[in-house]
């Protein structure tokens, strides 16, 4: 079992993170961050027998639906983190190959797993998730980005439903939205996304950042897991369309 987290953030983006001894105070949104991976090594799955790859956002959610209160606090959820929640992330990173990202999110990543993974301290379930952060496939979106020194890391500018729909005809495993409420919306907006996994946390926040916002049509879906933690969260896994 990986030891418990210290000081957990999440970034304004819903990702659940853990700031690290590198974290830069000029990010504010989203601090420079480790997630520990699992103990025991998990074996990825395979290839999707379908032509079609599914898209998969993750996130973090209040009982009310928000994931960041009204200035991006992050702060309702740093108590429910612990280990067990950790393993469960890095599980779903294991069934992806491609990352889904903000600008803010992609900086303050780009900024601390290189140098993770070549820091001879660092413990070996670190370096088993910065081994993945580091090889996967990233693509950002950001209409100001020009380059990228991170490893496997694309800029993309463009319509951001068009291009997306581009990558799940692509071959390989899931995609996994790790990226701004903005880019989300654009993504639900466009009925591209396959699979919700909501960490449901045991709070009524009353106020803040919609993760479902500005929406014209219903959208039905199907539970088809809910898992449970010691820490009162709950992760409620959504899919869309008839599968």
């Amino acid at each position: 079992m990986p030891r418990r987290p210290v000081e957990n953030r999440q970034s304004s983006d819903g990702l659940i993170l853990r700031r690290g001894p590198a974290a830069s105070a000029k990010i504010s949104a989203a601090s420079f961050m480790t997630v520990a991976a699992p103990a025991q090594p998990i074996r990825p799955r395979a290839l999707n027998p379908s032509s079609m790859r599914k898209l998969i956002v993750s996130m973090n959610v209040t009982m009310d639906g928000f994931m960041a209160g009204a200035h991006c606090e992050l702060d309702w959820h740093f108590d429910y983190w612990d280990a067990e929640m950790a393993a469960a992330l890095s599980n779903q990173l294991y069934g992806s190959d491609t990352i889904l990202l903000g600008r803010i999110t992609y900086q303050a990543m780009a900024g601390y797993w290189p140098a993770k993974a070549l820091n001879p301290g660092c413990a070996g379930e670190d370096l088993a998730f910065a081994h993945m952060m580091n090889n996967y496939r990233k693509i950002v979106f950001s209409n100001t980005l020009t380059k990228t020194d991170w490893h496997n890391s694309t800029i993309i500018n463009g319509n951001i439903a068009e291009e997306t729909a581009r990558l799940k005809q692509d071959k390989g495993k899931d995609i996994i939205v790790y990226g701004s409420g903005d880019i989300v919306a654009a993504l639900v907006g466009a009925g591209l996304i396959d699979e919700y996994r909501l960490w449901i946390h045991p709070l009524i926040l009353g106020k803040g950042r919609r993760l479902f916002r500005d929406l014209q049509d219903q959208i039905r879906m199907r539970l088809v897991s809910i898992k449970a933690f010691d820490s009162g969260v709950a992760i409620l896994c959504y899919r869309t369309g008839g599968e």
